[in-house]
C-alpha cells in the first residue's frame, strides 16, 4: 500500500485540488490531512504577514529617520501581532522624529 501510495504522489505532483476532487469524488477538507494542510497553509501566511509588516515598519523608518538602531530594529522584531505592526507603520509615518517613535513603541 505505502509503495502504491508513492507511486500515486510522484505521480501526480502537478495535480490540482479541483483534479483531486474529481478523482476520489470527495472534498479533501472532509478529512483531517486536508484540514492539516489549510491549517498549514494558514500558518505560513500568518507569518509571511507578520514579516512583511515588519518590515514595511523598519523600511519607513529607515526612508524617514535614516539608519535604524538596532534595540528598535529587535523590538520590532519581535511583535508577533499584526494588527500591532500595522499600528507601528501609521505611527513610523505620522512620529516627528526616531525618539518619538521609540516612545509610542515603548508605550505598545
Amino acid at each position: 500500500m505505502s509503495i502504491l501510495g508513492l507511486f500515486i504522489l510522484n505521480r501526480f505532483r502537478e495535480i490540482t485540488y479541483e483534479e483531486v476532487i474529481a478523482m476520489l469524488k470527495f472534498d479533501l477538507m472532509d478529512t483531517v490531512a486536508g484540514r492539516q494542510l489549510y491549517d498549514m497553509g494558514q500558518q505560513k501566511g500568518h507569518g509571511e504577514g507578520l514579516q512583511s509588516a515588519r518590515d514595511t515598519v523598519l523600511e519607513v523608518l529607515n526612508v524617514r529617520f535614516g539608519i535604524v538602531p538596532k534595540d528598535i530594529i529587535a523590538k520590532i522584531r519581535a511583535i508577533s501581532h499584526l494588527d500591532m505592526l500595522k499600528h507601528l507603520v501609521i505611527q513610523a509615518t505620522l512620529s516627528s522624529d526616531l525618539d518619538n517613535f521609540k516612545g509610542r513603541l515603548d508605550q505598545n
